[in-house]
């Protein structure tokens, strides 16, 4: 009894030690890529040239992806809802864009401010497999420039993790960034 007992609390612990820990790390100098350097699947990759968005970049999806995007040092400004919001007031666009909760919003505000691309993220779910996606939009057009994903079998995969999970996607949108000239 003593022997399940232990064994079943040191697997809680071992579980507890695993997990998404959302914390933005820093890209390693020597191979420019984020821990192992392991790329997610790529959906969708247009050939851009990122010049026409001048560096700006809009992030939603938490605090974590607009944390990461910024220890990434690819985009010169990364820009959170706040930051649109601010945006949308210092220029007088309140009566011209109702809302940027919506991409049509996104549009709006691309239109009448600058360039810029939108990175945003969806978590899909089929049945026990779960997939992370990163997507880089085009506000102009809302047409999605590049996607990636990971995915993992809530009953298979073992050790889900930042490195295993989310890592893989930023490391597949610097090589995207690199090969479109950012």
């Amino acid at each position: 009894m003593f022997r399940n007992l232990m064994a079943a609390l040191l697997f809680v612990l071992l579980l507890a030690g695993c997990g998404m820990q959302y914390k933005a790390v820093r890209v390693n100098a020597d191979t420019g890529y984020l821990g192992s350097g392991e790329m997610a699947e790529v959906l969708t990759s247009k050939q851009v040239s990122l010049s026409k968005f001048d560096g700006t970049i809009f992030v939603s999806g938490g605090q974590y992806p607009i944390e990461q995007m910024r220890e990434l040092g690819i985009f010169k400004t990364v820009l959170d809802s706040d930051d649109l919001q601010k945006i949308v007031i210092q220029n007088n666009l309140q009566d011209k864009i109702q809302t940027l909760g919506e991409p049509i919003g996104l549009s709006n505000l691309y239109r009448l401010y600058k360039p810029y691309l939108w990175i945003h993220f969806k978590r899909l779910n089929e049945g026990s497999t779960h997939k992370w996606q990163l997507i880089v939009t085009d506000p102009e057009s809302l047409n999605d420039l590049f996607i990636c994903q990971t995915r993992f079998n809530e009953w298979t995969s073992l050790n889900i993790n930042d490195e295993k999970m989310l890592h893989p996607l930023f490391n597949a949108l610097i090589a995207w960034t690199k090969t479109n000239g950012t």
